[in-house]
C-alpha cells in the first residue's frame, strides 16, 4: 500500500466491485458484530502530515496512558463472553506502541504477545503457539493486513485511527474470512 491510485492504471474505470453489505448478503464474507468503542484520547493536537496523524505522536498519546489500555480491558469484559477464550489480535500504530500493550495485558494477567519487523523471524513460532492457545491476544503493527487466513482470530482490536477505508477493511477481513 503506498497511498498512490491505481484507478489511472485502468483509465480510470472501475471493472467490479462489491461493498461490504452486499459480500455479506451474498455470503462471501461471514457475518460479524461491529462494537464501536468512545476512545479517551484527544488526537486535536496531533499533527496531520500526508494524510495521516504523526506515528510518533500518536505513539507517545499511546504509551503514557494506562487508562486507556485499562478501558480497552474494560470493554473486552463487557463485550466478550470470557475475556481468556478470546483470540484477539490488536493493530497498532508503532512497535514501541504493540510492546506497550504486550507489556500491560501481561501485567493484567491476560496472556499476549507482540509481533513486529524487529521480531518476524519469530512469526511461525508465534502463529503456532497463538493456534494452541498459549496466549490470546496478538498485538502486531503493519503485519496481516491483508490477505492472510487465520481462522483463530474471533477480535479485531483497532487501536490506532485507519486513515484508509481500504487497510480498515482488510484488518476486519482478518477475522471474517
Amino acid at each position: 500500500m503506498d497511498g498512490e491510485d491505481i484507478l489511472e492504471d485502468f483509465c480510470n474505470r472501475i471493472a467490479a466491485e462489491t461493498r461490504l453489505p452486499e459480500a455479506l448478503n451474498k455470503k462471501l464474507l461471514c457475518p460479524f458484530q461491529y462494537f464501536g468503542i468512545t476512545d479517551s484520547i484527544d488526537l486535536t493536537n496531533v499533527k496531520w502530515e500526508k494524510g495521516k496523524y504523526v506515528a510518533s505522536e500518536l505513539t507517545s498519546l499511546y504509551t503514557k496512558n494506562d487508562v486507556r489500555v485499562g478501558q480497552i480491558i474494560s470493554n473486552l469484559e463487557k463485550y466478550t463472553n470470557d475475556l481468556n477464550d478470546v483470540r484477539a489480535i490488536g493493530f497498532c500504530v508503532t512497535q514501541e506502541h504493540a510492546l506497550f500493550m504486550t507489556e500491560k495485558f501481561n501485567l493484567a494477567g491476560i496472556k499476549a504477545e507482540c509481533l513486529t519487523s524487529k521480531n518476524s523471524n519469530e512469526r511461525e513460532r508465534i502463529r503456532a503457539q497463538f493456534k494452541k492457545k498459549e496466549f490470546n491476544y496478538l498485538f502486531v503493527v503493519d503485519i496481516f493486513n491483508e490477505g492472510v487466513d487465520i481462522p483463530e482470530i474471533d477480535t479485531v482490536l483497532f487501536l490506532r485511527p485507519t486513515e484508509s477505508l481500504t487497510v480498515f477493511l482488510q484488518q476486519l477481513d482478518v477475522v471474517c474470512v
